[in-house]
């Protein structure tokens, strides 16, 4: 497995993973069948985070599929620069495996080379095993979204997370 960034022909391969994980999980805002994008959309949306400072998306590559990502959304204001917001995603046959904790670490890595010091994320509160990856990996719980997410006709908690990067 290779955690790199992603490449505008990797298109096909990213939104098949994101459908996956729609499929898969709960805790992907997005509902199964609810990504409505096509390839040639998708490769348009890659182009732009690349073409950002402060921005990219990282993928973990396992032979001819990805099974992984983690985006990082930046900003060039110079106030708030140096912080940018996460989300990550790992497909439910890899979870466990520390491909997750690998993206974590590879996304600060880049970070750090980018000005970047600070990383902001959003789980929703029943979310055991991320809370777990981001506990141990010194994220901090800095606020609370109550009801900020609806699941299956219920409302959902989502904490705000953050950690300081060097």
């Amino acid at each position: 497995m290779d955690i790199r960034e992603i490449k505008e022909e990797d298109a096909r391969l990213y939104l098949e993973l994101c459908q996956r994980l729609d499929e898969q999980s709960e805790f992907i805002i997005f509902e199964p069948g609810e990504r409505y994008i096509s390839v040639e959309e998708q490769q348009e949306h890659i182009r732009d985070v690349l073409s950002k400072k402060r921005s990219t998306l990282l993928v973990a590559d396992h032979g001819n599929e990805l099974i992984g990502f983690i985006t990082i959304r930046g900003n060039d204001l110079k106030r708030i620069q140096h912080r940018a917001t996460i989300t990550l995603g790992v497909l439910e046959e890899f979870q466990g495996r520390g491909i997750g904790k690998q993206l974590m670490k590879a996304a600060e890595a880049w970070a750090v080379k980018q000005g970047i010091r600070r990383f902001e994320l959003s789980v929703m509160s029943h979310n055991k095993q991320a809370l777990w990856l981001y506990s141990r990996l010194d994220y901090s719980v800095e606020g609370i979204r109550r009801k900020s997410v609806v699941l299956d006709h219920e409302v959902v908690n989502e904490f705000y997370m953050s950690k300081m990067i060097e």
